[in-house]
Parts: C-alpha cells; structure tokens; sequence
C-alpha cells in the first residue's frame, strides 16, 4: 500500500515538472524582477516629491502680492487704504494705524472685523481728521504734495502743521518729515535774510514772553502778600478774642 502511494506521488510530481515550460518560469522571473524595479522607481519618486516642497514654498513665498494704487479707487478700501512707505508686498489701515499684508482677502477680511467698523465710524465722526486723508497718490506710492501741505512758514516762522499728521502712520510721518525738514534746510543759512528775519521775530517774541513772565510773577507777589496780610489778620484776631475772654472769666469770678 505505501509503495502504491509513492509511486502515484512520484507519478504527479514528474507530470506536474514536464507540463511547465522553462521559459514560462523565466517570464515568471522577470515579471518579479520588474515588479521589484518599479516599486524601487515609484519609492525614488515620492522621495524626490516630498524633498522638492520647500522650493516650491520658497517660490511661493517669493510670490507675494504687490499693492495696487487702483484699490484706493474702489469704494471699498478708498477711505482707509494706503500705501506702505518702503515695502510694496504690505499696505497701510489709516484707521487702526496698523500694517497689512496686500491681497484683497486678506484686505476685505480686515474691512469686516469689528475693530475696523468702530475705527471707521469714529473717523466719519470727526471731519478733521478724515479731511487729512484726500491726498493724491500717485501709482508709485508716492505724495507729491505731502511736504507742501505739511511744512508751512507764518511770519518767517517754519512750523510742522500736526493735523495733517492725524491720519498717517508713523513710517509715512517719518518719510514726510524729512522731506520738510530737507526743504527747511536750504532757508536756514545763516547770511539769508530769511535767517535774519527768523531771528529777529524769535527774539522779538523772547522779550515778549519774559515781558508776560514778570508780570505772572508780579501778580503771584501781590497775591502772596496778600494772603500774608491776611494771616496776620486772623491771628491778631484770634489772639484777641482769647484775650478778651480771658478778661471775662476774671471779671465773673470777682
């Protein structure tokens, strides 16, 4: 019996061995072989797309949006946007005096908030400051007429006009102030007239102003004599009263 079952088990194994062909198990072999090969390429693939992101975010970091001088047209953003003074990628709220990064979500996200309302109602409630924000820009950014309307001369006298300062931010101040003050340097030499004429009117309103001093202290003066007179008043009064009833409480006891 056992020898019966080998002699099958041999008999299937030799026929099962002659049936396949050598060059189906060479396919075979290489069929894995290519398999292998385009797991190895698909691994080298992915490997290369996840080490090539931060290029691809540096590329789009370097992809940030500029301002546009025709959003301050839009009635939207007219009121309250401007540009910033150095760097074109942000811009400026003249409302909340802070800085934002350009893009029109990022700017009508920031024209919704609440803070921003509160700040453009207060400024639609003062006429002053909001007519200090009608200054013409030009497409580069810049105000030609800034330092015109903010260095002004009275009576020889150069001063800085601080409401138009109200509503600008302090990168823009700072730029046009320089300006005025490099437009103020070419009146200040020493053999100008208009030096002569500044210091003349400065110490014209030095006396003026010493004047008005004495006269302060002159009052202050009489007012402390005054006030001494009548201290003395009121303890001769009291030293009195206390005399007299000194003499009162003698005369009761006689």
């Amino acid at each position: 019996m056992k020898e019966g079952v080998v002699v099958m088990l041999g008999e299937l194994t030799s026929i099962t061995l002659s049936d396949l062909d050598a060059s189906k198990l060479v396919d075979g072999s290489e069929v894995v072989v290519a398999t292998e090969s385009k797991k190895r390429a698909l691994i080298e693939d992915v490997k290369t797309t996840i080490t090539s992101k931060e290029p691809w975010i540096e590329e789009k970091g370097r992809r940030a949006k500029k301002f546009r001088a025709e959003w301050m047209n839009e009635v939207y953003f007219k009121e309250w946007l401007r540009p910033h003074p150095t760097d074109e990628t942000y811009c400026i709220c003249i409302a909340c005096d802070i800085r934002l990064r350009c893009g029109k979500s990022e700017l009508e996200k920031h024209a919704s908030g609440l803070k921003h309302c509160r700040r453009m109602d207060a400024m639609k409630e003062n006429p002053n400051q909001t007519a200090t924000h009608k200054l013409t820009v030009h497409a580069d950014g810049s105000h030609p007429q800034a330092s015109d309307h903010i260095l002004c001369e009275e009576n020889g006298t150069f001063y800085v006009a601080t409401g138009d300062l109200t509503g600008m931010a302090t990168g823009e101040v700072e730029s046009v102030l320089s300006t005025a003050l490099l437009k103020l340097a070419k009146h200040l030499d020493n053999n100008s007239e208009v030096a002569k004429k500044k210091m003349q009117i400065m110490e014209a309103e030095h006396t003026r102003r010493m004047q008005i001093l004495n006269k302060e202290l002159e009052l202050r003066t009489l007012e402390v004599i005054i006030r001494q007179n009548e201290l003395r008043r009121m303890n001769n009064c009291a030293s009195t009263r206390g005399s007299n009833s000194v003499e009162l409480a003698d005369e009761e006891q006689y």
